[in-house]
C-alpha cells in the first residue's frame, strides 16, 4: 500500500535508503530586491495554508515560527532543543548596496526511520535541503520579476509542513495510517463504480 493519493506520498521524496548528514547543509540564493521586501515575503509564509491535509481530516505536526531579529526567520517543530526536532533557519543579508538580498538557509532534521512501501527509509537532510532550495529559488525568481510569490510560497509552506510531519514519527505514522485508509476506501469505491457500470 502506498502513502496515499492526497499528498502524503510527497514525503517519500524526502527519504533515502540510509541516514546521510552532509555537514554542508546550507545553501544560499540571491534576490535582486531590497532586504525588507524579501524578508516580508518570507515572513508571511505561515499565512499561506497547505490546507489539503486539514481538509482531508489529517493532522499536521505544527510549526513554530520565530523572528529573533529583522534578518532572521526560524521554523521549528518537535521537542524544543531536542535531537528529535526540526530546525530550518533563514537569514537575509543585504547585498549590492542594499539593492539585493542574499537568503541563506541552515537545515537540521532528526535521523528518523520508517518503513515505506516495504523498505526501511531514513529522513534525508540532503533531500530535504534540495526540496526547500527548489522552492526558495522559485520564490526568489518570482520576487525578482516583481510578481507575487504566493504560488512558490505555498509550495515552500507545504514542504515545511511535510518535513515537520516526517520529523515526528508518532504524527507521521498516524497521518500515514489515515492516508492508507482513505486510499483503501477510494479503491473500494472505484471497484464498486466499475462493477455498477459493468466494467
Amino acid at each position: 500500500m502506498g502513502l496515499g493519493r492526497l499528498g502524503l506520498g510527497a514525503v517519500a521524496a524526502l527519504f533515502g535508503g540510509g541516514y546521510y548528514f552532509s555537514g554542508t547543509n546550507d545553501f544560499e540564493v540571491e534576490v535582486h530586491r531590497p532586504q525588507a521586501e524579501v524578508y516580508s515575503a518570507f515572513s508571511g509564509l505561515r499565512t499561506f495554508s497547505s490546507g489539503g491535509f486539514q481538509q482531508a481530516g489529517i493532522a499536521t505536526a505544527g510549526i513554530r515560527t520565530s523572528r529573533p531579529s529583522a534578518n532572521e526567520l526560524i521554523f521549528t517543530s518537535g521537542p524544543e532543543g531536542g535531537d528529535m526536532s526540526m530546525r530550518i533557519a533563514f537569514t537575509f543579508e543585504p547585498i549590492d548596496g542594499g539593492q539585493g538580498t542574499r537568503v541563506r538557509a541552515a537545515i537540521d532534521v532528526p535521523p528518523v526511520e520508517y518503513e515505506i512501501d516495504g523498505e526501511d527509509m531514513y529522513l534525508s537532510e540532503t533531500k530535504v535541503e534540495n526540496a526547500i532550495e527548489e522552492s526558495v529559488a522559485k520564490m526568489a525568481e518570482q520576487i525578482d520579476m516583481g510578481r507575487s510569490p504566493d504560488e512558490a510560497a505555498s509550495e515552500l509552506n507545504l514542504t515545511l509542513d511535510l518535513v515537520a510531519l516526517a520529523s515526528q514519527p508518532d504524527k507521521f505514522n498516524a497521518a500515514k495510517a489515515t492516508m492508507e485508509r482513505q486510499e483503501a476506501e477510494y479503491d473500494q469505491l472505484q471497484q464498486q463504480e466499475h462493477a455498477a457500470a459493468g466494467w
